[in-house]
């Protein structure tokens, strides 16, 4: 078997894909994301690991470049919802009750403070830079709790715009890059 036989079936199995297949853009950048960070040389050189930082700046250059047309949002819409709830939920099933105890309740104690601070501060901060409520709300919750996941909680409860909603997520996402790319250096 030749040794690129796998990468040709697979981009035949992509390109069979219609637009709308639930994820199927979001499935062609993280397979994009996986081999950059399989690549060797100056890539390899940056001091922050690839698995962090190759998936977001290359969905940001994707974004930047291209625009998903309508019959993309299904997917981009399912992945968005469905997927990225059923990561968190994974996420969150990896933590146990015993491991919860054997951590104390000091620590348990501090996170609920420290979440609850930051929720009060983050929501200060946007309104006195004139933010509208909800979005301050929004932005708050999404930088002090679970990013998109927080957002897509709140949103429901409080009303929330759909502007409001892209506002509070982009705003976060790109805090979230700074943060993943800068704290490392």
């Amino acid at each position: 078997m030749c040794p690129t036989e796998p990468i040709i079936r697979t981009r035949e199995w992509l390109r069979a894909l219609p637009p709308s297949f639930p994820g199927s853009s979001c499935i062609l950048l993280s397979l994009a994301a996986t081999g950059l960070q399989w690549t060797e040389g100056p890539l390899s050189a940056f001091p922050i690991s690839r698995r962090l930082w190759c998936p977001i700046l290359l969905g940001i250059a994707v974004r930047i470049f291209w625009t998903p047309g309508p019959t993309w949002q299904p997917g981009i819409a399912f992945t968005a919802r469905q997927l990225l709830e059923l990561a968190v939920a994974f996420l969150g099933a990896s933590i146990t009750f015993s491991s919860l105890v054997a951590s104390g309740p000091a620590l348990l104690g501090a996170i609920v403070g420290i979440v609850l601070l930051m929720l009060a501060v983050s929501y200060g901060i946007g309104r006195a830079l004139g933010l509208p409520t909800r979005l301050s709300i929004l932005i708050a919750c999404g930088n002090s709790i679970c990013g998109n996941s927080a957002i897509a909680a709140v949103a429901p409860v409080i009303g929330a715009t759909s502007d409001e909603i892209a506002s509070s997520i982009s705003f976060t996402a790109l805090l979230g890059v700074i943060v993943v790319i800068g704290l490392p250096l």
